[in-house]
């Protein structure tokens, strides 16, 4: 097989998972960015609003229920290399990334908007 022929099966049967593993580590990321965030904070930042507190439940209810997120990481890339292996349209593949990324991208802006919060940290220094 030569370098082309090889560079357009990876192309055609590995860029899309690779993708979608790409998109669930960034989710990680946030996620874990975002719960620093919020034990930084004490879960009390200076503008409480409803936003705040239902991405705050959010989160604290993935981190709780991590099997959740196990599952869909499964469905989402096993989905995927079902379709693969069955040499499904290109069509059917993409439509099927496309719905199963929407979860996703809606969990990392909510992770984005608690890791993005404005917070004041008061130092208070002390002569002893």
């Amino acid at each position: 097989m030569e370098l082309m022929a090889k560079v357009n099966w990876v192309n055609r049967h590995a860029a899309v998972i690779l993708t979608a593993l790409l998109l669930l580590a960034i989710c990680t990321i946030a996620h874990v960015i975002a719960l620093a965030k919020m034990d930084i904070v004490n879960r009390q930042f200076p503008i409480m609003n409803a936003r705040t507190e239902h991405s705050m439940a959010l989160i604290d209810f993935s981190n709780n229920h991590w099997w959740f997120a196990g599952g869909f990481a499964f469905l989402f890339i096993g989905s995927l290399l079902f379709l693969e292996l069955r040499n499904a349209p290109r069509w059917s593949i993409l439509l099927a990334f496309l719905l199963l990324a929407v979860p996703c991208v809606v969990y990392l802006m909510v992770c984005s908007y608690i890791a993005n919060k404005f917070t004041f940290l008061a130092f208070n220094f002390h002569a002893s």
